[in-house]
């Protein structure tokens, strides 16, 4: 029983392995290996300021397909909507500069650009299921 166990537990770990590389999105793929490329602090950064930038492009396309894809009732709700979570992210960014500036060892300060860039890859990940979402009507 137990020489069943291991393999299978080997290919079962190497299949979710596998599986979870396909389903990360190419921005995030990038950045990871940048930052295997330069692990020090300084790439790191790089690597996240990069990544963040590259949601925020996505997510300014996306927004730009929703307006032409949107009838003006619903494109004023979700301008709304946009205008809104800006105004959250600012304040949220802040909330993580107070939080993560009272942490000490250098460390903190890639996990903190991290913590950042995702709240823009959220909203575009978002954003790219609303318009999935239309694509349904």
């Amino acid at each position: 029983m137990r020489l069943f166990f291991l393999p299978a537990l080997i290919l079962m770990v190497a299949f979710s392995f596998a599986y979870s590389q396909e389903k990360k999105d190419p921005i995030e793929v990038r950045m990871d290996a940048a930052m295997r490329d330069n692990p020090s602090t300084a790439g790191m950064l790089d690597a996240i300021a990069v990544a963040k930038r590259e949601w925020d492009s996505r997510m300014n396309e996306d927004y730009a397909k929703l307006k032409k894809r949107m009838p003006a009732d619903e494109w004023v709700a979700f301008v709304q909507a946009q205008k809104s979570w800006l105004a959250y992210r600012d304040v949220q960014i802040e909330s993580l500069n107070t939080t993560y500036s009272k942490m000490e060892g250098t460390m903190w300060i890639p996990v903190r650009a991290h913590a950042e860039m995702d709240l823009t890859k959220q909203r575009a990940q978002f954003l790219k299921e609303t318009l999935d979402l239309l694509s349904e009507r």
